[in-house]
C-alpha cells in the first residue's frame, strides 16, 4: 500500500472503535469496526446489528515495505463456533461412513447424512466468506481510497 506504517495505522483507528463493555459502547466513537489496535498489530471485528456468527476475527499487523506498508491479515472464526461447526460436520460424516453407526443404517440414509455434512460445511463456508468480503472491502476503502471500486 501507498502509505506509511504509522499512517496507515492513524487511518484505521479512526473506523475501529473500543471493544464494548458488556454489550453497551465503551465511546462515543462509532467505526465500522470494533476492537483493538495496539502498535501496528490489530484485533477487530466488523461491527453490525443483531447476531451474525459467521462474523470473521480480523488480526494482523502493518510492515515495512519498499517505500510503502504491507498489511499482514488473518481471517478466522470464533472458537466457539469454529469447534461447533467442526464437530457436527466430523460426526455427521463419521456417522455416514461408520459401519456400526446407529444414525445411519440403509445406503440411502448415509448418504442423506453425508449430504447434510456436506450442506453444513458449504453453508457456513459461503456465510463465512460472504463476510469476510465484506469487511475487505471496507478495509480496502479506507486503506486503499484510490483503487475502490
Amino acid at each position: 500500500m501507498p502509505m506509511s506504517t504509522s499512517r496507515a495505522v492513524q487511518v484505521l483507528q479512526e473506523i475501529v472503535e473500543p471493544p464494548r463493555r458488556w454489550g453497551q459502547r465503551s465511546s462515543a466513537k462509532r467505526g465500522f469496526f470494533e476492537g483493538k489496535i495496539v502498535g501496528t498489530s490489530f484485533k477487530f471485528h466488523r461491527v453490525i446489528r443483531g447476531q451474525n456468527s459467521f462474523v470473521p476475527i480480523i488480526e494482523g499487523d502493518f510492515r515495512r515495505s519498499g517505500f510503502g506498508s504491507a498489511l499482514i491479515v488473518n481471517m478466522r472464526l470464533i472458537w466457539p463456533v469454529m469447534v461447533l461447526w467442526i464437530g457436527v460436520v466430523v460426526f455427521l460424516a463419521w456417522s455416514s461412513i461408520d459401519v456400526n453407526s446407529n444414525l445411519a443404517g440403509p445406503f440411502g440414509v448415509r448418504v442423506a447424512v453425508a449430504a447434510m455434512a456436506l450442506f453444513i460445511y458449504l453453508l457456513a463456508t459461503v456465510c463465512f466468506a460472504i463476510e469476510v468480503r465484506i469487511a475487505i472491502k471496507r478495509l480496502l476503502e479506507v486503506l486503499l481510497p484510490n483503487s475502490a471500486g
